[in-house]
């Protein structure tokens, strides 16, 4: 009887390999932080060893190619606050989108903070400051936005917010709109009027669930 041959990887399966690691990576490194061992990781995702580092000779080779993909996601955000009509709305759309990202991606602070210690001269996401500056500029001149807001309270504050991402499953969505919400109208130029919150306010009870049923 013939044994069947062995089919030998391609490029395509490779390729496939690499793109399992990072997507498991980030699950991976969410959930036991990031300097969980790497052998862990090639269980969680089904491969060996080796084929981990084929792709990754070192961990800062991996948190390297995560922290690009977290700059591809702030690329796309940036090309929507592009389109947006006005300084404000970009703004809005920055804040809020950030804040996704950051609430879907929990490791996300952890890779760029790693990242920010391995190599301090990589910094891609310098190109985003002088976009974000001319949005803080141009709502300041429509009578938008507080004359006191930098461009720096702007990109600091989904990372202030991303601790919603502990949250229990099913309220991440609801209560970082509320927030939010509240928070852009402390932005505003005042006096405004309030902007309508379509998110019921939770009760004691529901925020004491909040807070002492968050995942680690």
């Amino acid at each position: 009887m013939t044994k069947p041959e062995r089919r030998l990887p391609t490029r395509r399966d490779a390729v496939a390999n690499r793109e399992r690691l990072l997507v498991g990576a980030e699950d991976y490194f969410a959930e036991l932080g990031i300097d969980a061992p790497l052998h862990g990781l090639a269980d969680r995702v089904g491969v060996g060893i080796g084929t981990v580092y084929r792709n990754f000779p070192s961990h800062p080779d991996l948190v390297r190619a995560l922290y690009d993909r977290i700059v591809e996601r702030f690329d796309a955000v940036a090309e929507e606050c592009a389109q947006q009509s006005s300084g404000w709305d970009a703004i809005e759309t920055l804040i809020r989108r950030s804040v996704q990202l950051l609430v879907a991606q929990p490791a996300t602070a952890a890779i760029m903070r790693r990242q920010h210690h391995n190599d301090p001269d990589y910094q891609p996401g310098r190109k985003w400051s002088e976009p974000i500056a001319e949005y803080v500029q141009r709502a300041k001149d429509d009578g938008d936005l507080r004359e006191d807001v930098t461009a720096t309270d702007i990109a600091t504050i989904p990372f202030t917010m991303s601790s919603i991402q502990t949250l229990p499953m099913g309220e991440e969505s609801a209560v970082p709109h509320r927030l939010i919400t509240l928070m852009l109208d402390g932005l505003r130029a005042h006096p405004h009027e309030a902007t309508p919150i379509d998110v019921d306010p939770l009760s004691r009870r529901e925020h004491y669930s909040l807070v002492h049923g968050a995942r680690n």
